[in-house]
């Protein structure tokens, strides 16, 4: 079984910009495909800053410190 990936929302949040850009939906669409357009973009951010935060070494005293903080 195929999974959906954060990748995937991410594209599908460029194709809904790129269809609102060429005028694909009609006027009283717009309202809803915006909201899913949020929605979708929502969760990419926040997966975006999850793996930023994975990625960043444990701040611990010593790293804190060496910072000059």
């Amino acid at each position: 079984m195929n999974q959906l990936t954060i990748q995937d929302l991410a594209i599908a949040v460029n194709m809904i910009d790129t269809a609102v850009e060429r005028g694909a939906f009609k006027g009283n669409e717009i309202y809803n495909v915006g909201q899913l357009r949020e929605k979708l973009a929502s969760v990419v951010i926040e997966a975006q800053r999850a793996q930023e935060e994975a990625n960043q070494p444990p701040v611990t005293a010593e790293t804190f410190n060496a910072a000059g903080e």
